[in-house]
């Protein structure tokens, strides 16, 4: 009994989760949170998106050991200027463009306004703010490609 409660507490210990500002130093992308705490990240997948999100809040979940996270969930709490984010790919479908949010998984179209300036960042991962103006449309306040080809 006395070691499956010691395997329960190791493999609890191992998994951690977190939320703060990103912040890309020397040695990688880490997290710092409003308690004062930090935690270096270790990216892999999808969760490589991360390091071009400097100054937005996330939140991540993975293994922990310490002060690192090797993150395997993670998602866009508010951006640097503390908007509500969307993030994901941009294709092109028909005669829309559609971006596929990460965080909510609903897939939006672009107004009238947006779609002539989002248009060059087709096929390109992007974080856009902005705000809804009618069913799954957005209208683009400012967006920017995270990255020009996927990871």
């Amino acid at each position: 009994m006395a070691g499956l409660i010691a395997l329960w507490l190791v493999g609890c210990a191992l998994h951690g989760e977190g939320s703060g500002v990103v912040r890309v130093v020397q040695s990688g992308p880490q997290i710092d949170s409003v308690s004062g705490q930090s935690w270096s990240l270790k990216l892999s997948g999808n969760s490589k998106w991360i390091e071009h999100l400097e100054g937005d809040s996330v939140w991540v979940a993975g293994r922990r050991l310490g002060d690192t996270i090797w993150v395997k969930e993670w998602r866009v709490i508010t951006g640097a200027d503390g908007s509500a984010p969307y993030l994901g790919l941009l294709r092109r479908h028909g005669a829309n463009l559609v971006l596929q949010d990460w965080n909510s998984g609903g897939e939006y179209v672009f107004d009238d306004s947006s779609y002539e300036r989002m248009g060059v960042a087709a096929g390109k991962v992007v974080l856009v703010r902005g705000f809804v103006v009618g069913p799954h449309t957005l209208h683009v306040v400012d967006w920017r490609p995270l990255e020009q080809a996927t990871p």
